[in-house]
């Protein structure tokens, strides 16, 4: 729901990127649907499924391919049709300033996650999906990653998060979702 966040846990294997990337559209779900505004995702185009919801993958280098790390955040907003701006506050709370002129892939794996995370963020997305954000960050920045979450879900975001974290689960998530073999087995509220 708007102004929540979800985590979906379980083990290696458990499905929880596979749901995300059904929740995105990447993949069809075997049965029943997903359900955007109304909207079944399996009969709407990829790029009209991103202007809503924005998915951060484990490997985040799929998503980095410009020269810098604002030239990134520029071409996410001129591909979603959003008018320029100014990349430096988001950058800022991400910590991520210093590296605006830097080419995204000489990054370490945390900055380029979180970098991946601006790309997204920049979009303005109603819905966020991150798979294992805490990957590769220190513990500086997975606390910049929870006060920015918890931003993002005080101005209304609706946060789902796959991971293997529990501190990350314990700072900020609303409810978890406990996935095994595909299917939930138990959901329950968190006391964040």
């Amino acid at each position: 729901r708007q102004g929540e966040i979800v985590a979906g846990q379980g083990c290696n294997g458990a499905g929880k990127t596979t749901l995300l990337k059904t929740l995105v559209g990447l993949l069809h779900p075997q049965a029943g649907r997903v359900l955007l505004d109304g909207q079944d995702v399996s009969q709407m185009s990829l790029h009209e499924v991103i202007r809503s919801v924005g998915y951060v993958p484990q490997s985040p280098g799929s998503l980095l391919f410009q020269e810098t790390v604002r030239q990134e955040l520029e071409f996410t907003r001129r591909s979603h049709g959003l008018p320029p701006q100014d990349p430096m506050p988001l950058l800022e709370r991400l910590g991520l300033a210093q590296y605006s002129h830097t080419y995204p892939r000489d990054l370490s794996q945390g900055e380029r996650q979180r970098v991946a995370l601006a790309a997204i963020l920049v979009a303005e997305p109603n819905v966020l999906l991150l798979d294992e954000p805490t990957l590769g960050l220190d513990y500086l920045q997975k606390s910049r990653l929870v006060q920015l979450l918890c931003g993002l879900r005080n101005e209304g975001e609706a946060i789902l998060i796959a991971t293997h974290d529990v501190e990350l689960v314990a700072s900020c998530a609303d409810r978890t979702v406990v996935l095994h073999d595909g299917r939930v087995i138990d959901e329950g509220e968190c006391g964040s």
